[in-house]
């Protein structure tokens, strides 16, 4: 792969390596996401790069890293593919710089626990890993798509079986004295927590945003997310103090829990390596996701709408099975793979 006319890219470190996925082809010519790609500059750091690491999937295969030699990744740089059994990227590293390297990650894109393995592994190796902002955003510039803003509905009691203040006391027995606050970023647990539910993944009721739950004796939280997703909820959230703040907040009022010396508590396994470094000198580590732990033991009105569920479920495929079956003895039926999908969604 050859780098697209357009690209150059003064780097700060031996390596860059973004976690989310970069398009492009073994083929042709463009890496078009890196096109227009502004200089990057980290800090006080000022080692010349020899080389720019990328995971891409595509052509190339799933997560395979790719790198750019020289000082500036420009035209006609060529990206080089990971070796031929070298299974892991970190090892790939190793192997490609025996002496020592600066590696930048993304630390928003990598739980905390698996970064510390890495750093862990770089050790011996003489690899540094140090935190840079995720290069493809930095090529999508204006381009980049916005954030969804998709609104953020209540689910009703009858379909939960318990109140946000209920789950929040069962919290509180678990955590009380422990920390001082919890630092939640598992979509499918902040739902589950607030009795809310959003569209802006499909076929996942989630919405982007961050919880921190502080217990006590009236338990409190806040949450960070988009506030036009949640104007229609203001009476409820109220009721159930929970606090709204800017998605983007987050990082500002996790470094002041910080500085003020609060005890947060983070689950480093579904937590980013990012919002866990803000909190890192008082981080309370918590080995087992306390809120998966309660929502696990179902209610009774959750396990009547999941035996509900599975029984639409089933019946949906009981229908579809019925009309592959009548409609393929038919010689001209036209049937493919996407139109018995879109079938599918139908029933």
């Amino acid at each position: 792969t050859t780098v697209k006319a357009g690209c150059a890219i003064p780097l700060k470190f031996t390596a860059v390596v973004p976690v989310k996925f970069v398009p492009v082809s073994v083929t042709a010519v463009p890496i078009g996401p890196l096109v227009g790609l502004t200089p990057v500059s980290v800090g006080a750091d000022t080692v010349k790069a020899t080389a720019l690491v990328a995971l891409v999937r595509g052509a190339v295969g799933p997560g395979v890293p790719i790198v750019g030699v020289g000082g500036v990744l420009s035209v006609g740089d060529v990206l080089e593919k990971m070796e031929a059994g070298v299974t892991q990227w970190p090892e790939w590293i190793i192997h490609k710089f025996p002496h020592g390297a600066n590696v930048g990650i993304d630390f928003t894109q990598y739980p905390a626990a698996n970064l510390e393995s890495r750093a862990r592994s770089f050790e011996d190796a003489k690899i540094h890993i140090k935190s840079v902002h995720n290069m493809v955003d930095l090529a999508w510039g204006s381009e980049k798509p916005a954030m969804p803003k998709n609104e953020v509905k209540h689910l009703d009691f009858k379909f939960t079986g318990q109140t946000t203040l209920d789950k929040f006391k069962r919290i509180n027995e678990r955590l009380a004295g422990k920390v001082d606050c919890l630092l939640v970023t598992t979509l499918d647990d902040i739902c589950w927590v607030t009795n809310l539910r959003g569209a802006d993944i499909d076929y996942n009721p989630v919405f982007f945003s961050y919880l921190i739950i502080y217990p006590g004796e009236e338990t409190h939280a806040t949450l960070y997310v988009d506030e036009s997703k949640v104007h229609n909820l203001h009476h409820y959230l109220h009721e159930n103090n929970i606090k709204v703040a800017p998605y983007t907040q987050i990082d500002e009022d996790l470094k002041k829990l910080n500085s003020e010396h609060k005890r947060v508590g983070v689950h480093t396994s579904t937590c980013n390596a990012e919002l866990h470094r803000l909190v890192k000198e008082n981080c309370i580590v918590l080995t087992d996701n306390v809120i998966q732990h309660i929502k696990a033991c179902k209610n009774e009105v959750e396990q009547a709408g999941m035996r509900a569920a599975n029984v639409r479920d089933c019946a949906a495929i009981m229908k579809f099975f019925a009309f592959l079956e009548s409609e393929l003895r038919r010689h001209d039926h036209n049937l493919d793979e996407f139109k018995a999908a879109r079938k599918m969604d139908h029933f």
